[in-house]
């Protein structure tokens, strides 16, 4: 690779990628570090002559993805199917703080503040299931939903997507088989307000992925997308096959628009297909398929770089606990950490930490208001310091016996190895650092998905 896959998963906010809910990562260029000194092929990041972080070139051991007949040979330290698939299981799924209210059908995007809005929905199931205007919101590190604006129309099965810190809302089901047309934007976050935007004319699909060319697209029924600066509505190019409820659209590290899964319109059989839309010349390519068939899913980029897949059914129902993570760079899939609940028309949202939440949508037969979330955590002894402070950070949910590297604004602080159950304690000393709030991102050498504390310097 020409160009550092370490950059390109710290920079995945550039343009529009902030509608995905992630969130920006401050770059780590090989050559920025003033921090403590670490050798090459251990310093948890991709330095020159290297292919990825830690790994192929001048380091002994090989890159994820690459051909591998055992895990010795692997940076992940796993060998999966031949290939070097990075470690899962720990990190794994822990359980989140409960919604307010239950909610089917249900979607989430999270806003520039790192804020995660989980939006409408159904609170009963059925083929005509009642729906609710009312929102709720998540704020970084909080541990208690709070009420959050409300929509001005209730609505299910719509689309949400996160741009430049605003929620867009379009489409979507009054619950009466009666279709939603309007569009609403939040400004202001948790605090903010719903106002309207252009009508969507189309038939009302699930998925609405925020790309970097400043349209958020429509994946599912119709071929359409949404000018955020003309307020417009365009007609863009059609797939070849057209499924429906696919909630697995995403924006991919590569800039591609990615519609992952769903059912057959005759048929309502699950499946594998994923299709990728370059927005730059319109056309649709084929990807490499999921090794299983999903619906009523919900697809999320991540800031390790890849695409989860979550919950949804293989078919007739049978609700899925397999979660799969789709990296757009070479094009392959893999099995990770399963969820702990099987559960369909769920909503998954990066917060602000950089972990996955999954939340709400239909558990059995009942409507559910449980969260899981995916990813290591980070646990400061102290999040407001002082330039030369000690502070101890409790990390836990990484890899298991796995090099661990912290970094406040790109500059190491300290590193450590994990044990077996993906924990460790390190201690930092704050560096020299100008007054206000400062990301610390940890990540370790086997998983390699990074999690973000804030820190104040004071």
């Amino acid at each position: 690779m020409t160009e550092s896959r370490w950059v390109l998963r710290y920079t995945l906010l550039l343009i529009g990628l902030v509608g995905c809910g992630r969130f920006e990562f401050d770059p780590v260029p090989p050559d920025a570090l003033t921090g403590i000194p670490l050798p090459a092929c251990e310093n948890v990041q991709q330095d020159p002559g290297e292919d990825g972080i830690d790994c192929g070139g001048a380091c002994p051991l090989k890159c994820a993805n690459a051909s591998c007949s055992s895990g010795t040979e692997c940076i992940t330290g796993n060998c999966v199917n031949t290939f070097c698939d990075l470690a899962s299981g720990p990190p794994s799924w822990l359980p989140g703080p409960p919604l307010i209210t239950p909610r089917d059908r249900v979607q989430a995007a999270t806003d520039g503040e790192g804020t995660i809005h989980v939006i409408s929905g159904a609170p009963i199931t059925g083929a005509m299931p009642g729906v609710v205007a009312t929102t709720e919101s998540l704020r970084e590190g909080a541990t208690a939903w709070e009420i959050g604006p409300p929509l001005s129309e209730a609505r299910h099965s719509y689309g949400v997507a996160s741009f430049e810190g605003n929620l867009y809302v379009y489409g979507g089901n009054a619950g009466n088989d009666q279709n939603r047309m309007s569009t609403e934007m939040l400004v202001g976050g948790i605090g903010g307000s719903w106002q309207p935007r252009q009508p969507f004319s189309g038939n009302a699909g699930i998925a609405f992925v925020p790309a970097r060319d400043r349209r958020i697209y429509v994946l599912d029924f119709t071929a359409f997308a949404y000018d955020v600066d003309a307020n417009s509505w365009q007609t863009i190019a059609a797939l070849t096959t057209v499924r429906r409820d696919v909630a697995g659209g995403a924006l991919g590290i590569d800039g591609l628009v990615y519609e992952i899964g769903g059912q057959e319109m005759t048929t309502n059989a699950r499946c594998v297909e994923v299709d990728a839309l370059d927005p730059a010349t319109q056309q649709w390519v084929s990807r490499m398929p999921m090794p299983m068939t999903r619906g009523n899913h919900a697809s999320v980029p991540a800031p390790d770089g890849r695409i989860y897949v979550v919950g949804g059914d293989f078919m007739n129902g049978n609700q899925a606990l397999e979660v799969i993570a789709y990296d757009p760079i070479t094009n392959h899939w893999a099995v990770v950490a399963p969820i702990t609940t099987k559960r369909l028309r769920n909503a998954a949202a990066v917060g602000g930490d950089g972990r996955i939440f999954t939340m709400g949508g239909h558990v059995g037969t009942v409507v559910t208001g449980t969260v899981e979330v995916y990813g290591p955590v980070l646990v400061l002894s102290s999040s407001t310091v002082r330039v030369d402070d000690s502070v101890a950070v409790s990390a836990t949910n990484f890899a298991g016996n796995a090099t661990l590297v912290a970094r406040i604004d790109g500059i190491a602080v300290a590193t450590g190895i994990t044990n077996g159950a993906g924990s460790a304690t390190l201690q930092l000393t704050v560096p020299s650092l100008m007054p206000g709030t400062h990301d610390l991102v940890v990540v370790d050498q086997r998983s390699q998905y990074p999690v973000r504390a804030r820190i104040a310097v004071e």
